[in-house]
């Protein structure tokens, strides 16, 4: 991560912090690399004071798509207080005491259980998790996208709480071939071709159901 001093005297200054990743792949021509940008988010939380870093490690070694037969990820969570970071980037020596603390982890293991029923179709798909977004009011409540793996896909929104590794709710986002004859196919087609991560204005859409009628008259 780079911090930016825009106003520091004499010069603006710019300073590097390492995120807390074990391995990375570095060749920028490997597909692990390429898509390793789906799999890692970091927000701002508590009014700007902290930053929530989410890092979703799969253990079947590829970059994206549907996890091989047997495999299983690992999603961790560091929090980076920035109390008084001001002071710390106008003096680089001391940056280096800067220091993210992992805060939780969930394995897919514990948060697919095995028993768990995959055939209802109101179902999401239990497999990789992508696109993680931290629920800057709830901070312990990590928003995905997970989707079937097909060329028009399925996609839903799905909230783990990450203090008890367990998920708090889903909603459907895009419905793959269903969607081919509504407003949503434009949508669907690039989202099927293209994965992206939500908007924070689009999601807030998925975040509580909609009000009655009667509710909003």
């Amino acid at each position: 991560m780079l911090f930016c001093d825009l106003f520091g005297k004499p010069k603006p200054t710019v300073s590097f912090l390492r995120l807390p990743l074990d391995n990375l792949p570095n060749n920028f021509y490997n597909r692990s690399f390429t898509h390793s940008r789906m799999s890692r988010g970091v927000s701002a939380i508590d009014d700007g004071r902290a930053l929530k870093f989410v890092h979703v490690a799969r253990s079947d070694g590829i970059g994206h798509g549907a996890l091989k037969p047997g495999a299983s990820f690992t999603i961790t969570c560091h929090t980076l207080r920035l109390d008084g970071s001001m002071a710390l980037l106008k003096n680089k020596g001391m940056l280096g005491r800067m220091r993210w603390i992992e805060d939780s982890t969930a394995t897919s293991d514990k948060l697919w259980p095995a028993s768990a029923h995959r055939e209802s179709p109101d179902e999401f798909p239990h497999d990789i998790v992508i696109f993680p977004q931290v629920n800057i009011d709830r901070p312990h409540v990590v928003h995905f996208l997970t989707s079937s793996y097909e060329p028009l896909k399925k996609m839903w929104l799905v909230a783990i709480d990450m203090n008890t590794a367990t998920v708090e709710s889903s909603s459907q986002y895009i419905n793959g071939k269903e969607d081919l004859a509504t407003v949503d196919s434009d949508l669907t087609t690039l989202r099927s071709t293209c994965p992206m991560p939500l908007l924070t204005c689009e999601l807030s859409k998925y975040l509580n159901p909609p009000r009655k009628r009667k509710d909003v008259e």
